[in-house]
């Protein structure tokens, strides 16, 4: 009977002596002997053991659970214990697939954020979207001060919540139908959050029709909005649009958003272009 060294051994189960040592730690994979020199010795045979740790190993199954399930050596605990292993798995792919939807969604903020061109004004083609109403009106965006603002905006973040990932990090703006004044906070009917594609939120929306419409970009400070709205309804006006039409402010990276920097496209309908 011929013994392997523990290096020969993890040659031929393509592993290292670490592992090896580990295993015998746990109980996993004992050698057949221990040489009165300290060398852990194993027999060719038991390579097939160690296959059967590694197998259930990296099928995900822990360790310990591993040796319980190898010491009772019965079948139907072992099918037991996968069933359990693959529903662990299971879970770990839909929240690692719900991390995704985050990441997509965050950079694809970050990308309309990157094309924001501060004080451009011009007519983009919009396809339809719907719009997540929050029910309430509010003066400038220190509006998120009033009780009934947050009490809405709760109700509506825990339905976008339910709704998934990517329409819990839905951009958020409000509809403007007063004329703007450069020098005012911008009155808004209502404050909103705009749904992704194919969203199952379940409360109160709005479409957004497809079509034209007038977009001025900003980037800048609160204090600046009123200009920004202010400057589209002149830009509408001076190519023969209406001017005065809901206007819709969206936000277009609200994770960044702070006090003193704000970034959003203020859009329009393009009727009679």
């Amino acid at each position: 009977m011929r013994f392997l060294k523990s290096g020969e051994f993890a040659e031929l189960c393509g592993t290292t002596k670490n592992t090896l040592i580990h295993y015998d730690q746990m109980g996993l994979l004992k050698p057949a002997r221990v040489a009165e020199s300290g060398y852990r010795l194993y027999l060719a045979s038991q390579r097939y053991r160690f296959l059967s740790v590694r197998a259930l190993a990296d099928s995900g199954m822990p360790l310990q659970e591993v040796k319980r399930v190898l010491e009772t050596d019965d079948a139907r605990a072992l099918a037991t214990s996968l069933d359990a292993t693959r529903g662990e798995i299971e879970a770990r792919i839909a929240s690692l697939r719900e991390s995704l939807e985050r990441i997509d969604e965050v950079a694809r903020q970050a990308r309309t954020a990157c094309e924001i061109d501060a004080g451009s004004i011009g007519v983009i083609r919009r396809p339809a979207r719907r719009i997540a109403m929050l029910g309430v009106a509010a003066v400038g965006l220190g509006a998120y001060s009033d009780d009934l603002v947050v009490r809405r905006d709760l109700e509506v973040a825990a339905l976008l919540a339910e709704a998934g990932p990517m329409a819990e990090l839905a951009p958020y703006g409000g509809v403007c139908r007063e004329a703007p004044t450069p020098d005012r906070d911008v009155a808004y009917d209502d404050l909103f959050y705009v749904l992704p594609d194919d969203s199952s939120y379940s409360g109160a929306t709005v479409e957004l029709e497809a079509g034209e419409y007038v977009v001025a970009s900003y980037d800048g400070p609160c204090s600046g909005l009123g200009r920004a709205h202010a400057s589209l309804v002149a830009f509408a006006r001076g190519q023969g649009l209406r001017g005065d039409l809901p206007r819709y402010e969206i936000s277009a990276l609200k994770l960044l958003d702070q006090e003193d920097r704000y970034r959003c496209s203020i859009e329009m309908r393009a009727l009679g272009i």
